[in-house]
């Protein structure tokens, strides 16, 4: 398994961050390239929510919550877990109580090809986990 961080300063209390956090139906707000999430499940929190982001067609499978601090995601695409470019892959979001609270972002992944795999495609991933990140930190510092 390979892992890409990013993390943001967020100018609220570790209280005020996870009410935005744990509100799954928000990602578009954050996450580049998303522009829509609908549930798949009745729940909209806690342990085995699924959501689907759009337009990549993936579902986010709530695997952990702890609740005030984080949630981890399992991807999958068409009930695979499995999908170009990963063989695997889980999004873990923290939260710490440090002044100011810092949100971390870990993607957790086993790339197609191994190590072949992380060359070619760890960079851009990499990447795209500290955009992530840092367009979080901007929408919970602005209130939006």
């Amino acid at each position: 398994m390979y892992s890409a961080r990013g993390s943001a300063a967020i100018d609220l209390s570790i209280e005020e961050a996870w009410g935005k956090l744990k509100d799954l139906a928000l990602a578009p707000e954050y996450v580049p390239g998303v522009k829509s999430c609908e549930f798949i499940t009745d729940s909209k929190e806690g342990l085995g929510t699924v959501r689907r982001v759009y337009p990549m067609n993936m579902d986010e499978k709530v695997i952990s919550w702890n609740e005030g601090r984080g949630i981890k995601l399992e991807l999958s695409k068409k009930g695979k877990r499995s999908f170009f470019p990963f063989k695997s892959a889980f999004f873990d979001y923290r939260l710490t109580d440090y002044e100011p609270c810092i949100l971390v972002l870990t993607l957790e992944y086993d790339p197609y090809l191994g190590a072949l795999g992380q060359l070619l495609f760890g960079r851009i991933i990499s990447e795209r986990i500290k955009k992530t990140a840092a367009s979080m930190g901007k929408f919970y510092n602005n209130g939006k």
